[in-house]
């Protein structure tokens, strides 16, 4: 792909980048005619300048944004942040002395302070750096919008100006919102959608109330916290009347049985269907937190399959039921979870969703060309 703007080239090759240089941007003696370059070779930390020989890290927040770019021009193994002064003196005789300032220039390549929705702070138009790679590590262009993989972007409104392609999927979002208007706990995904950042998930739910009353206000909250209490996770329940998977709330069910009376406070079908499954509780942030956590693949403490041991560490354990066949540690009330368990939950969510954007993407594909795989 080629780029052209106030007659200068800039040509684009999987990440690489061959850009239009001028004689003076080269080291002194390197280059006798201006022309086209290979200038950007990226990296893991930043992007190497193949003109200037120089490897440039990059400092990143959570959200991508770069904040500062260094590079180690003198090759000392000290990185100045600002230039430097440095006297020169001479000895006249006499007591005299002549003395010059001299300045060796700072090592900060590039220093980027956002908006929330991504203006920069100092902005006046993109600078002399070949790397214009920025707010969300996407690349900064001449015109001031940041180009998406989908669409192309104006931080100084917040918006895109491009519809957004999965428009009729997501109705609930304007066609032309930035990251769902969400920039502090949520990053785009390549001009399609928001994608939560520091392990955050939503699980957006309807719920369907069949206990002929009203359930408690802060049950979906408290559910989450059960769920978000080990470091590396927090789960965030959301009710939307227009999403796929089912909370159905409904009262405990009773039966007789040869050992006396059963009581099932809730039921999940096992199938690890996060998307537009579904799962029964009674008005308990516990049980619901249980039977989400078998939605999020979970078995049973006292399970075959549980990675976890059914010992009396792990008695009160959220995925623990009064099913476990050692009576002396069957407990309906425990809430605990271990970091293996918080792992494979979030591990669980992750593969789901990015499947089902897959899907999406396939589904979209099909639908564009129906004939694409006759």
């Amino acid at each position: 792909m080629k780029k052209f703007f106030n007659g200068l080239e800039t040509s684009y090759l999987d990440g690489f980048q061959y850009k239009f240089t001028y004689i003076w941007e080269a080291p002194s003696g390197t280059m006798a005619n201006a022309g086209m370059k290979l200038r950007i070779i990226p990296t893991s930390e930043g992007h190497y300048d193949s003109l200037l020989n120089l490897y440039v890290y990059n400092y990143t927040d959570h959200l991508g944004n770069v904040r500062i770019s260094y590079a180690d021009s003198d090759h000392d193994g000290n990185i100045r942040g600002r230039d430097m002064r440095i006297q020169h003196c001479t000895d006249m005789g006499g007591g005299n002395q002549s003395c010059y300032d001299d300045f060796i220039p700072g090592e900060i390549v590039s220093n980027d302070t956002y908006y929330p929705f991504g203006l920069l702070h100092n902005y006046s138009g993109t600078t002399e750096n070949a790397y214009q790679y920025k707010y969300q590590g996407q690349e900064l262009q001449e015109t001031g919008f940041y180009s998406f993989k989908w669409r192309n972007y104006m931080p100084d409104v917040g918006r895109f100006f491009n519809i957004d392609p999965l428009a009729e999927k997501y109705t609930h979002n304007s066609t032309y919102a930035f990251s769902e208007n969400r920039v502090i706990d949520a990053r785009e995904l390549e001009g399609l959608e928001a994608v939560l950042v520091n392990d955050t998930v939503e699980w957006r739910v309807k719920v369907n109330n069949n206990l002929g009353s009203d359930y408690s206000t802060t049950l979906l909250q408290d559910a989450a916290d059960i769920l978000s209490q080990n470091p590396g996770l927090t789960v965030k329940i959301i009710q939307d009347p227009k999403a796929l998977f089912t909370v159905n709330l409904d009262r405990p069910k009773s039966k007789f049985t040869e050992d006396g009376i059963s009581t099932t406070n809730g039921f999940t079908k096992p199938d690890g269907n996060i998307y537009d499954g579904s799962v029964t509780s009674k008005d308990s942030p516990r049980t619901l937190a249980h039977e989400l956590g078998h939605k999020a693949s979970l078995p049973h403490i006292f399970d075959d399959t549980s990675k976890d041991s059914n010992t009396v560490e792990n008695k009160k354990n959220l995925m623990n039921s009064d099913g476990n066949d050692k009576v002396e540690l069957r407990d309906t009330a425990g809430t605990n979870l271990t970091p293996s368990q918080t792992t494979d939950i979030k591990n669980h969510i992750k593969i789901t969703n990015e499947n089902r954007v897959r899907k999406e993407e396939e589904l979209k594909k099909q639908n564009t060309n129906p004939n694409a795989n006759q």
